[in-house]
């Protein structure tokens, strides 16, 4: 799920991606705006929807917050 959410971010624009999995995301330029953009894409791709309460900075914070969020949604 890592790579999958690797291709989301460059999806919504994120142009440079972490080598970590668990470095913020903020310190690469990704941003709100660039989370609801990664939620449609998600939602669209994997058929999963994504409640908004779940749609938090917390929950897209990493490359590995993203994965584990999807993966608890159901996404295999």
């Amino acid at each position: 799920m890592m790579s999958k959410s690797r291709n989301f971010l460059t999806e919504v624009g994120l142009e440079e991606l972490p080598a970590d999995d668990d470095a913020e995301l903020n310190d690469y330029g990704f941003d709100s705006l660039m989370i609801v953009l990664l939620v449609v894409e998600i939602e669209k791709d994997l058929g999963i929807r994504v409640p908004g309460a779940l749609a938090t900075k917390e929950n897209f914070q990493t490359i590995s917050t993203i994965a584990h969020l999807v993966k608890k949604l159901g996404a295999t």
